[in-house]
């Protein structure tokens, strides 16, 4: 995508892990945790598809390419540890977002 359009997209896109998290913080009841924590994880597949379709395109350096994957699939593992957790144990409906490098969902403890 070019132009405003496209950036708007971009922008939006680069959102949806985290609301995906926030929107799993504000749901009633363990199955709707590990269901928003699993859109999650289909996010950050999304994310490491079109990483490698910009390796492909060549719209960005390989350096960076490198690095933007790495951190991808670093996040995906966080993803799929706390989707595990989720669906492991009784996820209390109280978790709280802090801002750390980024946004991340954290279970407070019980």
């Amino acid at each position: 995508m070019r132009g405003v359009g496209g950036r708007w997209y971009h922008a939006a896109r680069d959102h949806q892990i985290p609301a995906n998290l926030a929107e799993a913080c504000g749901r009633n009841g363990d199955a709707e945790f590990a269901r928003f924590c699993s859109i999650a994880v289909g996010s950050a597949s999304e994310l490491e598809y079109l990483l490698l379709l910009a390796q492909n395109l060549k719209p960005i350096k390989p350096k960076d390419h490198a690095e933007l994957s790495q951190r991808a699939t670093e996040l995906k593992r966080m993803l799929t540890a706390l989707l595990h957790y989720a669906e492991s144990r009784t996820m209390p409906n109280r978790c709280f977002i802090r801002p750390v490098d980024g946004i991340s969902a954290v279970p407070r403890s019980a």
